[in-house]
């Protein structure tokens, strides 16, 4: 994600919701899930997985090649991407945070 377009940058920093497309570990088709996210400003995008077990982030721990798909604005984007789990509570606390703030600056919140 390092060749963003401004368009892209705008939709990225205001939404709140994403799609995100994977192959399903067990049966290998495809599924696609909405999530929350933050974005960290440059090429990561973190989802929210809270709380507790989705069968999703085990999807993706199993196949991390993932299309993330913009839905909340236009123009709507399909970005290749590879997933990564972050297991680590110390490693996923301030992305946690991160959420959560994020989260609250949304209107009517």
């Amino acid at each position: 994600m390092t060749d963003l377009t401004a368009d892209l940058r705008r939709i990225l920093s205001g939404s709140f919701f994403l799609r995100t497309s994977m192959i399903r570990r067990r049966t290998g088709t495809l599924r696609t899930v909405a999530t929350t996210y933050v974005w960290d400003g440059q090429d990561r995008l973190y989802l929210s997985g809270y709380p507790g077990r989705r069968d999703w982030v085990a999807n993706m721990a199993a196949n991390p090649e993932v299309t993330i798909h913009t839905v909340e604005s236009e123009p709507w984007y399909d970005i290749p991407a590879s997933a990564r789990v972050i297991r680590d509570r110390s490693e996923r606390l301030p992305h946690l945070l991160s959420f959560i703030e994020h989260w609250t600056s949304r209107p009517g919140f």
